[in-house]
């Protein structure tokens, strides 16, 4: 029965071209399967082997290969070397040199696939259901439950929501909270918003670090290939006058949701089992907005640095991106809010977050000049009037600065 269940689960995946879970259903299936037993010495003890042995290990060893071909049909290369490595110990063991070198080689193929093969991950959907027109048996027990749906890649807002009406056609959708009116009436109301993966590091304050060597691709499924934690924002204000300055005042809400469980798996829908809510001050929000766009100038001036690219179009949009922003009075908002004398005299607590954005201006003060001389080298001669624009822009960024961040020196970057 439990192997029945198994393979349905996968065909029901494979019809969606869920590949992924397909695969992961078929290693539930696996895992009750046990190898037969290799001798390391050649005699003849393979007689006295029983038949249900040879039979799960030959059901082990189609489901394997099964799954690493699902797996491969999802780009979850990683899934299937894990998978591999299983088939590679059995092949070893049993001398089994000619299967042990084709899966060698379908191995070295997902490697580079890896690093090479520009993957787009799922876009995932908080889903809350509300109202007494979910009491009814039929639906399940879903009201006032709050779930986790992975989506397809780069599937947008309005195609799930589409999805979901042809559902529940009589409910009501909203991005919005609801009401206690809302949760204790007599219809259907269905909060439905989009999520980005996170992680309880993030929850915790922890500062997350990898090697500027570790390729991008690599870094990107770290953090969306095997995920149990998301999050959405709200700003807010608490005044209820709008300063000049849209950065003084404004304060994100961040909702954490953490699943029952880690995506992906055999579901494509988790429950969430814990809300955490996290304020963010204005002052806070600017310090992670410049230490997140330093972090991205960084990763692409050491991918320019490492890989030899051709096209700088990317290179060249990112620091223009800053620069112009920069001229263009985002930085000076910053100034003008938070490293003025009388931001300190209102908000003494304040005195170490002023320091760290003052730290992490002259860091991207740093990483523009190592991205700009960069450039200089690698941008084309009809990039060239572009190049020298971004390079005056940026000399006038640096004055502006200058004043605010006397003898301050960079942290150790590019190491």
């Amino acid at each position: 029965m439990f192997a029945r269940y198994c393979q349905l689960l996968c065909n029901l995946h494979v019809q969606n071209k869920n590949y992924t879970e397909a695969g992961l259903s078929l290693l539930k299936l696996v895992n009750t399967l046990e190898w037969e037993q290799s001798s390391s010495s050649f005699n003849n003890d393979k007689n006295k082997k029983s038949n249900q042995k040879k039979f799960q290990t030959a059901s082990k060893e189609n489901l394997l290969k099964k799954s690493i071909d699902y797996f491969n049909k999802g780009k979850s290369w990683e899934l299937a070397i894990e998978q591999i490595q299983l088939l590679k110990n059995y092949y070893s063991e049993n001398f089994n040199y000619s299967k042990l070198s084709h899966y060698l080689y379908k191995e070295a193929e997902f490697y580079n696939n890896i690093v090479t093969v520009d993957r787009f991950y799922a876009t995932y959907f908080r889903v809350g259901y509300f109202g007494k027109g979910f009491e009814d048996e039929k639906y399940q027990g879903i009201k006032d439950q709050t779930f986790i749906y992975k989506g397809k890649e780069l599937e947008k807002l309005p195609e799930f929501m589409d999805k979901l009406k042809v559902k529940y056609p009589k409910a009501t959708y909203d991005v919005k909270d609801p009401t206690e009116e809302q949760k204790n009436g007599e219809g259907q109301y269905i909060q439905v918003c989009t999520v980005l993966p996170s992680s309880e590091d993030v929850i915790l304050g922890k500062k997350i670090s990898y090697k500027r060597s570790i390729p991008d691709k690599v870094l990107k499924h770290r953090m969306e290939g095997q995920v149990n934690v998301f999050v959405y924002s709200k700003p807010f204000r608490k005044t209820k006058i709008k300063s000049k300055n849209e950065f003084a005042d404004l304060h994100i809400r961040n909702i954490y949701m953490i699943a029952e469980n880690y995506f992906p798996t055999t579901c494509r829908r988790l429950k969430v089992n814990e809300i955490i809510i996290i304020e963010i001050t204005p002052i806070q929000n600017g310090v992670n907005s410049i230490e997140n766009k330093n972090e991205d100038l960084v990763s692409i001036i050491t991918k320019y640095q490492i890989e030899t690219i051709q096209n700088t179009n990317p290179f060249s949009m990112a620091l223009n991106g800053v620069i112009d922003a920069a001229v263009n009075g985002g930085i000076n908002m910053y100034v003008n809010a938070f490293l003025q004398d009388k931001y300190l005299k209102d908000y003494p607590s304040d005195e170490n977050l002023v320091l760290k954005m003052k730290q992490l201006l002259v860091n991207q003060l740093y990483i523009l000049n190592v991205g700009l001389s960069l450039h200089n080298r690698l941008c084309p001669d009809n990039f060239r009037p572009f190049h020298d624009k971004m390079k005056i822009q940026f000399d006038d960024m640096k004055e502006k600065l200058d004043s605010y961040l006397k003898d301050m020196k960079p942290d150790e970057i590019f190491k």
